[in-house]
């Protein structure tokens, strides 16, 4: 409110107050100073809170990205970890890991994943913005809730997502994908299946 006032004081007073040439600051009506103190100020402050460009933090690009999939975690479906290493401006690397382990009165399922992929950024670039990329996943487990048997799956797949990354470097995302895998158990004699399983994610991390 104190800004908007003096603003108002200077635009009707500033004018009638101008001082003639060869006067000194020091003569100069304290309106019109400190409305101009005021502008001076605003002016420094827009400036200093400008937007960086999408993919940087201090005017450095980011080149390394690592997040937590806390809508998984929330879920009961384990723990699902991704870094992702942005190669140019607009490509980067993509790796990620992932455990669960589900327990019932008749045993548990534990299983460990991992996946490989490549990130293309459509809008944004090194780590922020949306990007889609293929994906290659593969896991293996043990089931022993009706005897001891291993299982695993091989696939590939294709995901689309948006990351947010804050000045300090804090990192938030989503995503969306599909997984095409061929499943079965392993040195067992069941046959394999082969099929889709759509997924999502809500990531949270840090960049730098």
């Amino acid at each position: 409110m104190k800004r908007i006032a003096t603003a108002l004081m200077f635009w009707s007073g500033v004018a009638a107050a101008q001082p003639s040439a060869g006067t000194s600051s020091s003569e100069r009506p304290p309106v019109a100073q400190e409305a101009e103190g005021v502008w001076s100020e605003t002016r420094e402050e827009m400036a200093g809170t400008a937007p960086e460009p999408m993919g940087e933090v201090e005017g450095e690009p980011l080149r390394h990205t690592v997040t937590l999939d806390v809508a998984g975690a929330a879920l009961g479906e384990g723990l699902n970890g991704q870094w992702m290493r942005s190669l140019t401006s607009r490509w980067s690397t993509v790796l990620g890991g992932n455990y669960s382990r589900t327990d019932s009165p008749s045993g548990s399922i534990t299983k460990f994943g991992a996946e490989a992929g490549i990130d293309y950024f459509l809008v944004g670039r090194h780590n922020e913005g949306v990007r889609i990329g293929p994906r290659v996943v593969a896991s293996l487990g043990v089931d022993t809730t009706g005897g001891a048997a291993g299982f695993g799956d091989v696939g590939l797949g294709a995901e689309l997502g948006y990351n947010f990354i804050s000045r300090q470097g804090l990192t938030a995302g989503a995503a969306a994908g599909w997984d095409l895998v061929l499943e079965g158990e392993v040195g067992g004699s069941g046959g394999a299946d082969f099929g889709g399983h759509p997924y999502g994610k809500l990531n949270v991390g840090y960049s730098w």
